[in-house]
């Protein structure tokens, strides 16, 4: 079985100052995701199989985060970003064979995972002990390394608006209530910005 990654990368600094080539060791571990790939596949129940969704998808943020923290040890104006994303593509290859589902998010040059283990768990056992970081992460996007490109449009804010209330219809008194009414707030006073300028082009 495979423990961990390692490899070197090799990239050209775009300093004037330094030219020359320099050596990147990587290693991020999948012993994690390979665990939590075979408890999936071998679930025998409902509950058992959204759990390990969930856990898979936990363990696919984390390692995406990992690889992430390894490109943020550099400076971002001198790093080839293009080159960094080409060779850690190799072992993003190779996570993804145990449903990592990792991907390059352009908006913030890093990898991140898609959330359908999360929503895989909201759909088979919605009143699941895991059910509001699942939604937390899965509908609203609040996990690690959210691939968001927010557009700043009224659409966007009235959905965000509606997204948060439903959060907190469900889970008034959960562990992200606090900072759900918080940012709920931000979109609603947002949204009524929209409402006001729009009021105003009617006159």
């Amino acid at each position: 079985m495979i423990y961990g990654i390692a490899f070197a990368l090799l990239w050209l600094c775009n300093s004037d100052a330094a030219k020359a080539q320099a050596a990147v060791s990587v290693s991020v571990s999948i012993s994690e995701l390979q665990h939590q790939y075979a408890a999936l596949r071998s679930a025998k129940n409902i509950h058992s199989k959204a759990l390990h969704s969930y856990l898979l998808n936990n363990a696919a943020d984390e390692y995406a985060y990992e690889l992430n923290q390894e490109g943020g040890r550099f400076e971002r104006p001198t790093l080839d970003w293009e080159g960094w994303k080409s060779r850690t593509g190799l072992v993003t290859q190779i996570a993804n064979r145990y449903g990592a589902a990792i991907l390059w998010c352009e908006v913030d040059a890093d990898w991140t995972a898609r959330s359908q283990g999360y929503l895989d768990y909201l759909s088979e056992w919605p009143d699941g002990p895991h059910a509001e970081e699942a939604w937390w992460r899965g509908r609203l996007g609040r996990k690690l390394n959210s691939c968001l490109d927010a557009e700043g449009s009224e659409e966007e804010t009235a959905a965000f608006v509606h997204d948060y209330t439903e959060f907190l219809m469900h889970f008034p008194h959960g562990k992200h209530e606090k900072e759900a009414r918080e940012l709920l707030k931000g979109f609603q006073a947002d949204l009524e910005s929209y409402n006001e300028k729009a009021n105003s082009r009617d006159f």
